[in-house]
């Protein structure tokens, strides 16, 4: 479900999880995840936190040539993380999460997310509504507190 600009749904942001693809603005450089923790996951998948997209290998850039360097490392991330949610004391990573890499020219060459690895946590602005149910008859074992609404 769409609604926004990249990587926004009508529900917010999504969480970037260790299956998401984070790639070089050349569109072939493919982000080498590491999540550094364990504890929150969503689907069984570890969800990326504060520093995990930082220092990172790029496969593939195509950006190949006698004075052209490809893209090989992530920089330091200058944007995405949340400001609601931390694991441990590091915010989580957010599929607005974006910085430079080491490609050429120097301090251009932005890396972005193309997709986050899931699409069930999303988080809003604050003050947000919460997204409502899909239509349709209550799953069995519904939630505790649920208003329905």
């Amino acid at each position: 479900m769409s609604g926004g600009p990249r990587g926004q749904t009508q529900t917010g942001v999504r969480w970037l999880t260790e299956d998401g693809v984070v790639m070089c603005k050349h569109e072939l450089g493919i982000v080498q995840n590491r999540p550094s923790q364990d504890l929150v996951t969503v689907a069984r998948r570890k969800v990326l936190v504060e520093n995990d997209p930082e220092g990172r290998t790029i496969a593939g850039c195509p950006m190949i040539g006698p004075t052209i360097r490809p893209c090989l490392t992530t920089l330091v991330v200058r944007a995405g993380y949340s400001d609601f949610v931390r694991v441990r004391g590091k915010r989580v990573c957010l599929d607005t999460i974006t910085g430079l890499t080491d490609g050429t020219p120097p301090g251009t060459v932005p890396y972005v997310v193309r997709t986050p690895g899931q699409d069930v946590v999303a988080e809003g602005p604050a003050g947000a509504a919460a997204p409502s149910a899909a239509p349709g008859p209550p799953a069995a074992g519904g939630a505790a507190g649920s208003s329905g609404r």
